[in-house]
């Protein structure tokens, strides 16, 4: 009897070994919180996988890919890089990627940690004449470097509660990674798993203090990894906006470099202070360090926006430029990436967004799309925006933790604020 025990048992595991190898040949490698480790589920507190070193995989690439910080990256390569993302970066043919060098500059600067650049690059054989005389010539064959694909990463600050009950945030180094790109008319898939091993080995042996990764998604999400978050993304048209007056004595501020104290301060209280005296806060929050933060308001890519009254703070609202546009409409994409509401009140709150977005528009007329993230306090504004606006279509989107198994996840949408 225990023998035929046994013997089911054995066979049974086998099955199910070779059942996860042949269904995820990446993941299954991989420091993910994969969908089949069921006892994950019971532990409590979030964890590394790795602390040390990380593991080589067969994925890894180390004859083409090259990860350099990016501030030691040339003009060249930076140049090479925009064509690559612009050509490559988005498949839909009816979109077009805008990002500039200086798109990339904000991006991947001001940080207190290296930003890291992964390239692919294929060797090109081209032939050129030479003429040695009037009379003869020979062909000389040039070899170069091309890339095909490319990952880019720049560090995050990730707070979490330790524990469910804890009145403080843990804080974790982490890297963001949300650029993985490769030529389309090459095997995407086999290059993007050799990006993504070799770019996650690399960052972690040059620079050890940070030993995980968050990962963004869009529309195909990973198969067999539960996401630390899953949520929508709408698009819609930018029509005309009606909005109300604001209250007497409430107005919106946009936050410049001559105003980043307000962010900074209302950041640091988020984070730092004890969650019990605390009106509103997260699960979890992940924030750029505040040089990158003025890298990117400076050059237009990000837009910070705070409804006051006086000295208090009601609401804060962050919106991106996507630099995307769509071939049938001439105009940018602006995209909704978070927003934190401090009181009492949606119909206030949304208003505040209102006249943000309002005096967005003002400045630059050229926004003809709105991409609405279903994360943070955004659900409260996208209730009151689909009122009167009906979404193009829908994406999926999800974040996933990369050497952090984080056990309770997914965790609510709505209960994490990503800058």
């Amino acid at each position: 009897m225990i023998e035929y025990f046994l013997l089911v048992f054995t066979l049974t595991f086998l099955t199910l070994y070779a059942y996860i190898k042949l269904k995820y040949p990446f993941w299954n490698n991989q420091p993910v919180f994969h969908s089949y480790d069921y006892w994950r589920f019971f532990y409590y507190s979030p964890f590394l996988v790795y602390k040390y070193r990380p593991m080589k995989t067969k994925f890894c690439e180390f004859n083409q890919i090259r990860t350099i910080p990016y501030q030691d990256t040339t003009i060249e390569q930076r140049k090479e890089i925009c064509y690559l993302l612009r050509s490559n970066y988005i498949l839909n043919d009816r979109i077009l990627f805008t990002i500039t060098e200086k798109d990339l500059e904000s991006q991947y600067t001001g940080h207190n940690e290296p930003s890291y650049l992964s390239i692919y690059c294929e060797k090109k054989y081209e032939f050129s004449n030479v003429d040695l005389s009037f009379s003869s010539q020979y062909n000389e064959v040039i070899t170069s470097l091309k890339p095909i694909g490319c990952v880019l990463s720049r560090p995050l600050r990730f707070y979490y509660k330790e524990l469910v009950h804890h009145n403080m945030y843990t804080e974790l180094p982490m890297y963001y990674i949300d650029v993985i790109c490769a030529k389309r008319d090459l095997d995407q898939k086999k290059l993007n798993r050799q990006l993504l091993q070799t770019h996650e080995y690399n960052q972690r042996i040059k620079n050890p203090v940070i030993n995980c990764s968050l990962i963004k998604k869009e529309i195909d999400l990973f198969d067999g990894v539960v996401p630390l978050i899953e949520y929508l993304t709408y698009v819609f048209y930018l029509r005309n906006i009606n909005f109300l007056p604001l209250p007497p004595h409430f107005h919106i501020t946009h936050i410049d470099v001559e105003h980043i104290d307000i962010l900074t301060d209302f950041l640091y209280e988020q984070t730092h202070l004890d969650l019990i005296l605390s009106n509103k806060h997260f699960n979890i929050m992940a924030v750029s360090d505040m040089g990158n933060v003025i890298a990117l308001i400076k050059q237009q890519l990000l837009y910070v926006y705070c409804l006051r009254n006086a000295e208090h703070i009601y609401g804060f609202y962050f919106i991106k430029d996507a630099r995307m546009q769509y071939e049938d409409i001439d105009g940018d994409t602006l995209q909704v990436v978070g927003s934190v509401m401090n009181c009492d009140s949606p119909s206030l709150f949304y208003s505040g967004f209102l006249h943000s977005l309002h005096n967005i528009i003002q400045k630059r007329t050229n926004y003809k799309m709105l991409m609405f993230e279903a994360i943070s306090d955004n659900v409260v504004l996208l209730a009151a925006w689909r009122e009167r606006n009906t979404p193009v279509f829908t994406n999926k989107t999800a974040y996933y933790t990369f050497n952090l198994i984080y056990p309770q996840s997914p965790t609510v949408a709505e209960r994490c604020l990503f800058l």
